[in-house]
């Protein structure tokens, strides 16, 4: 036998039956698996740890001045429910004028703190609420570096995906944001935050409108957690109108970005703080432009590969005509 033939038996054995080799790739691969999991659940393990130094420094106790006004924020919303929270005006602040707390909030982070406690006591483990909200954000933050797993996940690799997890439980920015005590906004919305980018990649890669919904959902709770939501509604558009200018473009962008915007600003609208400027605010004014645009682009193009070229030019110049029509008549 020659060196190459040998060479060629050695790699893929002709004794060897191809589904036994495929059983014992399969095998490895869990094996893989596994580790990997084991590896993430250490990765969460660290973001929380290094996040608890002032409970195990000092106590159990929430620092800061905007935390120890969430705290109190949530036990109003624990004590008295959604209506009461939302309808709230606190005579006692910003004296003598008061404020409507429920319509001044991002109401996210109380929501999720209040759900979190009445999840424990249903569940049979009563913790005090200040408990809960001291540690929303090291929970949050573990939370985080998973999400955060499987998202680079999808760009990249399991290895890749491991170390970005690992490097996000760690990050000085993030963590100063987020240790136990610091009852803040982003303690929750930095894990909304990257969950809408995992969907919205999902929802590209697959064109599937279930993807395309949890991006909108997860944007949703970013909008009610911190005003930094609308990093997500300006970039989102920016990356739907690059992939149109690259010659990209394709049905499964057009479905993940037109159910995104659609259900995403429909759920915007429901969010007290919010409201009806997630249609009208100038800051929102790209997404209905792009969303625009992509309903004119998909239609030229339908019209393009149905009657032609020439044909199209035509019904546009009629098109225009008409509404060039339409307008001077509606000013006569």
């Amino acid at each position: 036998m020659s060196g190459a033939a040998a060479l060629d038996a050695f790699v893929d054995p002709p004794q060897l039956p191809r589904l036994e080799r495929r059983a014992g790739a399969a095998g490895v691969s869990a094996e893989r698996q596994s580790i990997a999991y084991v590896v993430l659940m250490a990765v969460f393990l660290l973001a929380f740890t290094v996040r608890l130094y002032s409970v195990i420094r000092y106590e159990s106790v929430i620092h800061e001045f905007d935390p120890q006004f969430n705290y109190k924020a949530t036990q109003k919303l624990v004590d008295d429910g959604p209506a009461a929270f939302i309808n709230w005006f606190d005579a006692a602040v910003w004296y003598p004028l008061g404020r409507w707390v429920g319509h001044t909030v991002y109401p996210g982070l109380m929501g999720t703190a209040a759900a979190l406690h009445a999840a424990l006591a249903a569940a049979g483990f009563p913790v005090a609420l200040r408990n809960v909200c001291v540690f929303t954000a090291p929970v949050f933050a573990g939370a985080t570096a998973v999400v955060t797993y499987l998202l680079a996940k999808e760009a990249f690799d399991e290895g890749a995906a491991l170390l970005a997890a690992a490097f996000i439980s760690i990050m000085p920015g993030y963590t100063s944001r987020s240790v136990a005590g610091s009852y803040d906004n982003e303690a929750v919305a930095i894990f909304a935050l990257v969950n809408t980018f995992y969907f919205w990649v999902r929802a590209v890669k697959s064109g599937s409108m279930k993807w395309a919904a949890g991006a909108a959902a997860a944007y949703a709770y970013m909008i009610t957690t911190w005003g930094g939501y609308l990093y997500i509604a300006n970039l989102l558009p920016l990356y739907t109108v690059g992939m149109v200018l690259l010659g990209r473009f394709s049905g499964r962008l057009y479905v993940a970005y037109c159910v995104w915007y659609a259900v995403g600003t429909l759920l915007g609208v429901l969010v007290p703080f919010v409201g009806f400027n997630a249609v009208f605010g100038a800051a929102h004014a790209l997404s209905h432009a792009v969303f625009a645009l992509l309903q004119l682009h998909v239609a030229v193009g339908g019209l393009v590969a149905h009657v032609g070229f020439k044909n199209a030019v035509a019904v546009a110049k009629a098109a225009a005509g008409f509404v060039v029509a339409g307008v001077a008549v509606a000013g006569v």
